[in-house]
């Protein structure tokens, strides 16, 4: 008998008797048939919801109860898909091929049997689904779904783009694919930096290289760290830029995985705390919700109805200004086509405890900036800042050079998101202005930081173990 599974977003069990030993998270492993009989392999239970609408898939199937012809199955190949598979009184034999597909478990009882010649996988997968493919990705809930209608959850990347040109030896798509990473996020320049192209022609090229590795491709504009809502919509502002009719039909050549954040950490300053008992902090608040309807109006009127990510207020780290925002957002949104990004740069204010919020409201969310360094000061009332440095807090667990107040270490969030599905995009791939925030030191896969180490082959989180490609390029 030849057992295979792969393992990611999903539960497998193998059921005997009472001991218990954990799997490696990779993939494609093999299980040693006598082991197999004598033993339980189990891995931590994934919490990931599926939504019945479009797929036609049991939330349990029980075997042979469901299907008495697999009390025994001795030639030939068949494949079952649940959401949860649980397999007792059945048997395997002669030259079978059986495949175990599901999305949250495979369970394999004591019941169990199978041949030395079978062959039986249990592997994670999505449901089949047989509907016409879509236009372009989607949420669904607080999931986001591919255009075949499968779920993906982003593990990947951000992408500089700052500090070269776009030839064919200066670019590092290739080395970002060794990741495993399913998803980057392009920092692109509305402007662009002296000494680097930032043209159409430059983002189409950067778009399709990334598609051709089947990595979602993210597309933010960034054009430093912008505090006023109203630039957004401004006659010659960041919306004026995406509306731009060419660029329109640019972006829409790739609309069937592409996702557009419209602007990076849109909103107030670092260090604002909002109280909704000012009537000021009310009103900024409120004028930020407007600046970015308008902003969702115009996308959608020029065409533009790929996913949208709009970044958090307060340097994106908002994630309770979320929770407050994105149900009034998405329902304005015609589309209803929206993701919240959060950047976890929590090291003064851990908001771990908003997420049960955010998914009990269904808030579509992503951290699409995931580091373990932060900047600080030592007084940012200083001109500049005292003591300012790109590295000053450890948000790893470590203090290096201070560790954070509120002890918030994205190690430990890291897991909590895995059990919830949520996605998160490592900050970043190189050149940053923190050399340890880096995630490798020059480009190359080869020369990976210790940051960047963990965020790959960590077996609990790592893009490595845990990251999905979808297959709708």
């Amino acid at each position: 008998m030849k057992v295979f599974f792969s393992i990611g977003f999903i539960l497998l069990f193998f059921v005997a008797n009472s001991q218990i030993f954990a799997i490696p998270a990779d993939t494609n492993s093999q299980i040693n048939p006598n082991i197999l009989s004598t033993k339980l392999f189990t891995l931590p239970k994934v919490n990931i919801r599926n939504l019945n609408v479009l797929l036609q898939c049991p939330e349990l199937l029980t075997l042979p109860l469901n299907d008495p012809s697999t009390i025994q199955i001795n030639s030939g190949t068949r494949s079952f898909s649940a959401q949860k598979i649980e397999v007792n009184n059945s048997e395997i034999t002669g030259s079978a091929k059986v495949v175990f597909s599901a999305e949250k478990s495979v369970t394999l009882m004591p019941g169990f049997k199978a041949g030395n010649q079978a062959v039986f996988t249990a592997q994670i997968a999505n449901c089949p689904n047989n509907n016409p493919p879509a236009a372009n990705m989607y949420i669904q809930g607080r999931d986001l779904f591919d255009a075949n209608h499968q779920k993906l959850v982003p593990i990947g990347i951000n992408y500089p783009t700052d500090y070269w040109q776009f030839s064919g030896a200066n670019e590092y798509v290739n080395q970002v694919d060794l990741s495993g990473a399913n998803m980057a996020r392009i920092v692109w320049f509305q402007n662009a930096i002296t000494g680097t192209s930032h043209t159409d022609t430059d983002l189409n090229t950067l778009i399709t290289k990334f598609a051709a590795k089947r990595i979602t491709p993210v597309v933010t504009l960034w054009n430093g760290y912008i505090n006023d809502p109203n630039q957004l919509n401004t006659p010659n502002g960041y919306v004026s830029w995406w509306t731009d009719p060419a660029r329109v039909n640019m972006l829409n050549t790739h609309k069937k995985y592409l996702i557009i954040n419209i602007i990076n950490e849109l909103g107030f300053g670092r260090g604002f705390a909002y109280d909704p008992n000012l009537p000021s902090d009310v009103a900024a608040f409120t004028n930020w919700k407007n600046q970015y309807k308008i902003a969702i109006t115009n996308l959608r009127i020029a065409g533009l109805d790929v996913p949208l990510m709009i970044d958090a207020p307060i340097g994106g780290t908002s994630l309770k200004l979320i929770n407050l925002a994105a149900t009034e957002l998405l329902a304005h949104d015609p589309k209803h086509n929206l993701i919240f990004s959060i950047h976890a740069y929590w090291a003064v204010d851990n908001q771990t405890n908003e997420l049960n919020t955010a998914i009990n409201n269904n808030i579509p969310l992503i951290f699409g900036e995931l580091a373990n360094r932060q900047l600080g000061a030592d007084n940012w009332n200083t001109n500049p800042p005292s003591g300012y440095s790109e590295c000053y807090y450890g948000i790893d667990g470590t203090a290096v050079e201070h560790a954070a107040p509120s002890s918030f270490n994205y190690k430990n969030l890291l897991p909590i998101l895995k059990t919830n599905g949520i996605g998160w995009l490592g900050w970043e791939w190189f050149n940053d202005g923190c050399p340890a925030r880096n995630i490798t030191t020059n480009g190359d896969f080869a020369n990976l930081t210790s940051f960047g180490q963990d965020l790959i082959f960590n077996l609990s989180y790592g893009s490595k173990n845990i990251a999905l490609k979808s297959n709708a390029f």
